[in-house]
């Protein structure tokens, strides 16, 4: 920090470490790089955002709104959201990946129960249910490996004459589907050899459950959610880093939490689901782990509960959160931002 006073990834890193006890000239350092508009819009976005927390911590709700609306009016310049690409990509899901389809493509697919994929919205609590997962003597928590992701970008280039994903699916020979499937269980076999199930908590692996569904049936999948106006406003208010995106504009936010709720629910049609709720899981985590653990297949160990312990892998921004006691403060918090927040309200009405 010396070295490098202004860099943006630093200064944003002590506000998130000391909060209110960020000395003055960092904080002032956050300002000017904020309005400077000779710095990267991605610095001054990040800036906005490290701003508004602070200034959320002190209870100025408005002058924090004002940070988080500026940072995402820069983010919306910057990288657009096509909307309709969703919808149409959410269309396509649930026509392609039906029972008919999972059934007939079952001599694609591979027998491992190995694989765990913890699924939901940033900011949702899969992270948390991930690491539990981790914590427990049979299981191994890989962080965000985008497993499925790559798996479906990867599967196209060993057919002949594939289509997009989804639509392959229904011409995927059973050799092909079954060897990738496998790799990816062997894989995650290797960096745990000991684990009985090995899970990820991938950003946008719920667009891709119905993969899953196909070629690895056997294996877990754990749906966490929360309440989505504190969902949908904590994304509002955070960097997302990585490949996954989401809206920029409230209402906007409000119409992709219908398309996710949308496909999540032709997934439950499938197959079951372990369903977790975030309120549950900061409220009452013995009671949720112990659900989490059945659901997977795994008993009840006590240890789940101390998952900030893990020595295993972190990738995101999640480990700051996860050292921190469970607590449900956090809970409706986007009260405070009510008069702000009007048009995320009335888009998830529709």
């Amino acid at each position: 920090m010396r070295r490098q006073p202004e860099t943006i990834s630093a200064l944003v890193a002590l506000a998130e470490l000391q909060g209110t006890g960020l000395n003055k000239a960092h904080a002032d350092k956050l300002t000017a790089l904020a309005k400077d508009q000779k710095r990267l819009p991605s610095d001054r976005m990040r800036a906005h955002l490290a701003l508004g927390h602070l200034a959320d911590l002190r209870g100025a709700y408005d002058e924090a709104f004002g940070h988080f609306a500026e940072a995402n009016r820069i983010r919306g310049e910057r990288r657009p959201f096509d909307l309709a690409e969703l919808r149409s990509f959410v269309d396509r899901q649930i026509a392609t990946v039906t029972p008919g389809l999972v059934h007939d493509k079952r001599a694609a697919a591979s027998e491992s129960d190995l694989p765990v994929f913890v699924v939901g919205l940033h900011r949702s609590g899969a992270s948390i249910a991930e690491r539990m997962i981790g914590a427990h003597p049979n299981g191994y928590a890989l962080g965000d490996v985008q497993d499925l992701v790559q798996l479906a970008a990867r599967l196209p280039a060993m057919m002949t004459d594939a289509r997009d994903f989804p639509e392959f699916l229904r011409d995927l020979p059973p050799d092909v589907g079954r060897a990738a499937a496998n790799h990816l269980a062997a894989l995650r076999q290797k960096l745990a050899p000991h684990a009985a199930r090995v899970a990820d908590k991938s950003a946008g692996a719920w667009q891709y459950v119905g993969l899953a569904r196909t070629l690895l049936p056997r294996a877990s999948v754990v749906h966490v959610g929360r309440e989505p106006m504190d969902a949908l406003f904590s994304i509002f208010r955070q960097h997302v880093a990585g490949g996954h995106r989401y809206p920029s504009d409230l209402a906007a936010l409000g119409a992709y939490w219908r398309e996710y709720r949308r496909l999540v629910q032709h997934w439950q049609s499938l197959a079951p689901m372990t369903e977790i709720a975030y309120e549950d899981l900061v409220q009452q985590p013995e009671s949720t782990a112990q659900k989490l653990l059945q659901g997977i297949g795994l008993g009840w160990d006590a240890t789940v509960l101390r998952f900030a312990d893990v020595k295993q892998p972190f990738s995101t921004g999640a480990r700051l959160r996860i050292r921190q006691p469970l607590s449900g403060e956090r809970i409706g918090h986007w009260k405070h931002y009510a008069q702000f927040l009007k048009p995320l309200e009335g888009a998830l009405a529709k």
